[in-house]
């Protein structure tokens, strides 16, 4: 991790030949080890990017697959339920939250987003 007075990222290093990378957050990993997902929330400060990305490993680094930068909630609490599941917390500046999840869909071969229903 690298921060400074109002800032801070992290730094993935490539075990093999060194390469560096920076993301937001800490990583999690998919169960199946092909993703990683990132979630930072900074909706006050602005400090850092206010997203979720996801990332494909591809050659030992992460690849951008999906990412949304909203500006009405921030991303906390990700999880992977499955290779193609991770639930989150879309949490709200004033307080409060919703359970949401982003999904693979393998036959348009992309990620979608959606909230889930309060008893899930």
């Amino acid at each position: 991790m690298q921060d400074g007075y109002e800032w801070c990222n992290h730094i993935l290093v490539n075990a093999q030949d060194g390469r560096q990378q920076q993301i937001d957050a800490v990583p999690v990993f998919s169960p199946d080890g092909t993703r990683f997902v990132t979630a930072n929330h900074d909706l006050d400060a602005h400090y850092g990017h206010n997203r979720v990305q996801i990332f494909k490993v591809i050659d030992g680094m992460g690849v951008v697959e999906w990412s949304e930068e909203p500006t009405e909630w921030g991303p906390e609490n990700v999880a992977w339920e499955s290779p193609a599941r991770i639930q989150f917390t879309r949490k709200i500046f004033v307080g409060g939250g919703t359970k949401a999840v982003i999904e693979y869909d393998a036959k348009d071969a992309k990620w979608n987003m959606k909230d889930l229903p309060a008893d899930e």
